[in-house]
């Protein structure tokens, strides 16, 4: 194999490794010339209580990541819980926290790319109670929309929303200078 092949082959690898976000990580980094401080307070539902030192701290945005392919999964800490569900309900409170001043959010319905592999197998309403639309991406995504559009009007901030492939460098490259 060629080294440029090699090293494709291993940045393809990396980017579709899972890491699990146990710990909250606090990350500094530059691009095109503006400099970006991430906190990732990790999401499960044992490390959220020690998220509100992080809230105290002057924000300018929250970055929330829906897993658009968690609508047929349930909660590892509780498998009675649907992923998707508690996800709208965490974007909820972390909404609705007192700490919480910014003016706008950021959401990610990540790993768009595997939603047409998923609906092909698991009907969204068979996990979702409340969801009585096609099953196709389209009407998910309109789902997903009707879910936190009105939180962020109750709450009196903008929302800006993009379908995302983490592991598409090219896209998160126009996503995150969409961001800025």
């Amino acid at each position: 194999m060629s080294q440029t092949r090699m090293v494709h082959k291993m940045r393809v690898d990396i980017l579709r490794c899972r890491v699990r976000t146990d710990q909250i990580t606090d990350n500094i980094f530059e691009f095109e010339q503006k400099t970006w401080h991430i906190i990732d307070v990790a999401g499960h539902r044992d490390k959220r209580s020690r998220w509100a030192p992080y809230f105290e701290t002057i924000l300018s945005s929250v970055i929330y990541v829906f897993s658009c392919a968690s609508y047929c999964q349930t909660m590892e800490e509780d498998p009675s819980v649907n992923r998707l569900s508690d996800s709208i309900a965490l974007f909820q409170t972390i909404a609705e926290h007192p700490m919480i001043k910014v003016q706008a959010m950021i959401v990610f319905f990540n790993k768009y790319d595997l939603i047409e592999e998923k609906l092909s197998r698991y009907k969204i309403s068979d996990f979702l109670s409340d969801y009585q639309s096609g099953n196709d991406k389209k009407s998910y995504v309109k789902y997903l929309e009707s879910k936190i559009d009105p939180i962020a009007v109750e709450n009196g901030f903008g929302i800006f929303k993009h379908k995302t492939t983490a592991i598409d460098r090219e896209l998160m490259a126009k996503v995150i200078h969409g961001v800025q």
